[in-house]
């Protein structure tokens, strides 16, 4: 399979020849013709008339059903294992065992490498992690393969393969030690192109928010980005519907600004005349992760204070939880893992039952739970109803003949 996967990579696929009784050569001897049908796999492959996508899918399909290499078996294991030979020969079996490791991932990397179908990215995306990578000596050298994926255009392949990135980053330390701060710049950076509210529409997003959640939270993480990643929760919050969607934004960045507070101060602390000249909010919900890093310490939280008015009490008490010292060591910490399942009905539910509570509150105290409200004559108000009634009289009289 190894070789196969090879000679695919390196072959070019051309027109299939078909040959015909007129065309066969008389004189062919049986060697000759044994030699032509048993040449290079790829290039037979393709003389039968087979395309790249068929000879990629027979060498996945069969690549599955191998047997998963043994990972460092105990003593007991080997002991067992030895028992069941059948015949002895100068090696050990551990050396077979690493052989077979070895070709093993040998045989993957060759399949990675071929041009892989858009049809077989997902499957690949999701098996690569529990199948293949725990039994490769290397399992670095799969990052080609996912930095390809995330930039094939689809954002549920860009969510599946930043979750391998994260898993090769944290597990198996992408990137040497000199070089471990690029790599975990340039995950945040793809991390942070994907925060968008197209993301959170995904019927996987779960996925994705957990994978966030965690690389947020990690030590991984450069302090001089937690600013920018507060500044483009919150205000993808405000352009979110979903209550879950945006209860799980708001409890990032309360964590992100909980930890990081003396790079996010300025966000929330900004003085009085500084706050009044600007104008304009230079962040840009488009830039990438440097420039936003840049834009942020010019920005300021604002949209915090439209999330206070929101029309779900839910999301406007947990708002309001900024506006007390978070900061501080034994201030309330916030799970986002809480908000995945909060959907509109259950906000409802709970709605529901605050009401049932206050009535409750309101019966211990012997007051009555108010069922109507006096509404109370405004005389500009009055005025301005006058005018829009004058003015649609108006309109209706021009109009008549018409």
């Amino acid at each position: 399979l190894r070789n196969c996967a090879e000679q695919a990579g390196k072959a070019l696929p051309k027109e299939p020849v078909v040959r015909t009784c007129e065309e066969t050569p008389e004189g062919e001897t049986q060697a000759a013709k044994r030699k032509r049908l048993n040449g290079p796999f790829a290039e037979a492959a393709f003389q039968k008339g087979r395309t790249h996508e068929e000879i990629f899918e027979r060498i996945l399909a069969l690549l599955k059903e191998v047997r998963e290499p043994q990972s460092s078996a105990s003593k007991e294991s080997e002991d067992d294992e030895i028992d069941n030979v059948w015949l002895e020969t100068s090696r050990s079996s551990k050396q077979y065992r690493k052989e077979y490791a070895r070709l093993f991932q040998e045989a993957w990397l060759k399949l990675l490498g071929l041009r892989v179908p858009l049809a077989h990215c997902t499957s690949l995306l999701q098996l690569l992690p529990t199948k293949v990578i725990p039994h490769m000596g290397r399992p670095l050298m799969v990052a080609d393969f996912y930095l390809r994926a995330f930039h094939a255009g689809s954002l549920e392949l860009s969510v599946l393969a930043l979750s391998g990135l994260l898993l090769l980053l944290t597990r198996y330390g992408l990137g040497d030690p000199e070089t471990l701060s690029s790599s975990c710049g340039e995950f945040y950076s793809q991390l942070y192109s994907l925060l968008r509210p197209a993301t959170f529409r995904l019927n996987r997003r779960a996925r994705f928010q957990r994978l966030a959640a965690a690389a947020l939270t990690s030590a991984l993480l450069p302090a001089r980005f937690a600013a920018a990643f507060a500044k483009k929760c919150l205000r993808v919050a405000i352009l979110c519907s979903e209550p879950g969607t945006i209860m799980w934004l708001l409890a990032v960045a309360y964590g992100l600004i909980q930890r990081n507070h003396s790079r996010c101060s300025v966000l929330l602390h900004r003085p009085g005349e500084e706050g009044a000249a600007m104008q304009k909010d230079p962040f840009e919900l488009d830039a990438n992760l440097q420039e936003a890093s840049e834009q942020v310490v010019q920005s300021s939280l604002w949209e915090i204070q439209l999330l206070f008015r929101h029309h779900l009490p839910a999301v406007s008490t947990l708002a309001k939880l900024f506006e007390k010292p978070f900061f501080k060591p034994t201030a309330r910490k916030l799970d986002p893992e809480l908000f995945l399942d909060q959907g509109m009905v259950k906000a409802y539910q709970q709605a529901l039952k605050a009401a049932e509570r206050q009535v409750s509150k309101l019966k211990a105290r012997g007051a009555k739970c108010p069922l109507a409200f006096q509404v109370q004559d405004i005389e500009p108000a009055l005025r301005c109803a006058g005018w829009a009634a004058a003015l649609s009289t108006g309109q209706r009289r021009v109009g008549a003949g018409l």
